[in-house]
C-alpha cells in the first residue's frame, strides 16, 4: 500500500534534485525511496561534521603504497612483485 508524504524543501534544490533524478532515468519519488530504505535498512544516517569528498568518505587517506623508488620514478613490476610478496 502506498501512502503519501509532504515535505517542505527549498524550490531550487528540488528543480536541482528532479533534474539529476531524471537524467539518471528515475523520479524524484524513486530517490526519496530510496533514501528512506537506506535509512531504514541502516538504522539511522550518517551526520559528521567532517566534509565528506565525492566518493562517500570523509576524505582522510593514507599511503597505503607508494610505487615510487627514491628517485619519484616509478617501479618495474617485476620489483613491485619481490616487495608484494615480502609483506604478503
Amino acid at each position: 500500500m502506498d501512502t503519501t508524504i509532504l515535505i517542505k524543501t527549498n524550490k531550487d534544490l528540488k528543480l536541482q534534485a528532479q533534474e539529476l533524478a531524471k537524467d539518471l532515468g528515475f523520479s524524484l519519488t524513486d530517490i526519496i525511496n530510496s533514501s528512506l530504505r537506506q535509512f531504514v535498512i541502516n538504522q539511522g544516517m550518517v551526520i559528521s561534521k567532517i566534509p565528506i569528498d565525492e566518493w562517500g568518505d570523509e576524505g582522510v587517506w593514507e599511503t597505503v603504497a607508494d610505487f615510487r623508488d627514491k628517485n619519484g620514478k616509478g617501479i618495474k613490476s617485476g620489483n613491485l612483485l619481490k616487495l608484494l610478496e615480502k609483506i604478503g
